[in-house]
């Protein structure tokens, strides 16, 4: 059985709802990360998906060099992608870890503006949990590099023979042109 009161704050809220425009909201932001465990000094890949209306002029992250305790390396952004109904666009954002922690990669705050107004208005991503680990030390052991050095994807020695056969195109066409 429904009491007077909560009948009447029942109508009140029908009422309100009933009478207040319900505006979809402008900008929906999605952040995801690759992993959620990461070691110290990996690159962490964010990507963010900005879904928002055709009405929306332009969106942009309002990020500095660090995002928390994270280092922001580099922004990339794809190009946005116009539907019938809404705009996508995707930012890829590398971060960077130098402390062992559990916790969460902070909200990205992003600006956007609307053509009919100027005023900048702002929406966040919600915040994204991970494990950023130490490496264990072995006190005992031998010092070693955290992370063994890059090679480059080639070498000297897959460049020589085209080096050689250069010189010998250039030697027999000099030889001909002397001849």
């Amino acid at each position: 059985m429904v009491r007077p009161l909560h009948r009447g704050m029942i109508g009140l809220l029908m009422l309100v709802l009933a009478e207040s425009p319900l505006q979809a909201q402008e900008v929906q932001l999605r952040a995801s990360i690759d992993s959620s465990s990461v070691r110290i000094g990996d690159w962490i890949r964010l990507r963010v998906t900005a879904e928002s209306s055709p009405a929306v002029a332009s969106i942009s992250p309002m990020l500095k060099d660090s995002l928390g305790q994270f280092e922001v390396l580099r922004i990339h952004s794809s190009p946005i992608q116009v539907g019938e109904q809404t705009r996508r666009q995707t930012w890829n954002i590398r971060l960077a870890a130098f402390e062992a922690m559990e916790g969460v990669i902070p909200p990205v705050v992003f600006s956007y503006t609307l053509p009919a107004d100027s005023t900048p208005r702002f929406a966040s991503t919600l915040p994204v949990p991970i494990s950023v680990k130490g490496m264990e030390i072995d006190p005992q052991g031998d010092i070693k590099d955290i992370k063994l050095p890059m090679t480059p994807p080639w070498a000297f020695e897959d460049f020589l023979p085209y080096g050689i056969l250069t010189l010998i195109l250039a030697a027999l066409a000099a030889g001909y042109y002397y001849y």
